[in-house]
Parts: C-alpha cells; structure tokens; sequence
C-alpha cells in the first residue's frame, strides 16, 4: 500500500497543536518529510491555491461569468442572486470560497464550476 494511503487518513485526526508542530501550519507533514525534500521546498511558505497570477486566466474566467450571467435560466441563479454575480464583474474585490484564499479570478471560477457541477450532475436544487 503506497505511503499516501497509510498517512492520510490520520490528517483528519491529529490535533491542531501537532499539525502545526513548530509553528508552521502542516508542521507535522514538514518534519516527516524533512530528510527527504530540499529545505527550500519542505520548510517554504504555503502559498495559496489557485495561485494563478497570469492576467490572461482572469480575463477567461471573467468572460466565462459574463456569459453565464447572460443565461439567466443558468440553474446557479436558483441559489445566487445573478444581479450581485454580475457585480462581480465590474469590481476586483474577491468574494471568499469555501477552502481557498480569496481571489478576484478565483471567485469568479468558483461560480462557473459550480454551475457546471450542478448542470452536470443534475442536482436539484428544489426551493
């Protein structure tokens, strides 16, 4: 059985003092793997996921929003208000979602794979 398999499930387990062994968040992880990673990768700063500073990725995302908020039947408007959706698409303020560091081209991608996930796997929504 891989290494990943056997040490995962006790992430969800451990107490926050230990994941956080040395002062650093995944402090436990970085120690494990201290001997067998360069200090400059095991011991980095954790940076924010997507990280995406290409201007080009906010420019898709904000014209994939422009679109979906053109389709107002778009079954994500049965759950967000599609004026403050479009909103968004004239401010730069990010909106935070669930497990991510908030960022403009982030929260704007969360909206429009949320509504693909909905489309896809046929939730209903039923208010």
């Amino acid at each position: 059985m891989p290494l990943q398999n056997r040490v995962t499930p006790y992430g969800a387990i451990e107490a926050v003092p230990i994941k956080q062994m040395g002062g650093m968040e995944k402090g436990l992880l970085r120690h494990a793997v201290a001997d067998t990673l360069p200090a400059s990768v095991a011991w980095r700063k954790k940076s924010g996921y997507p990280a995406a500073r290409d201007d080009r990725y906010l420019k898709h995302v904000r014209a994939q929003l422009a679109a979906l908020v053109q389709r107002p039947t778009e079954p994500v408007f049965d759950i967000l208000d599609r004026a403050k959706v479009a909103a968004m698409l004239d401010s730069t303020r990010p909106v935070p979602c669930v497990g991510t560091a908030p960022s403009t081209a982030h929260s704007m991608s969360c909206i429009v794979s949320f509504n693909k996930w909905i489309k896809n796997y046929g939730v209903d929504i039923g208010f």
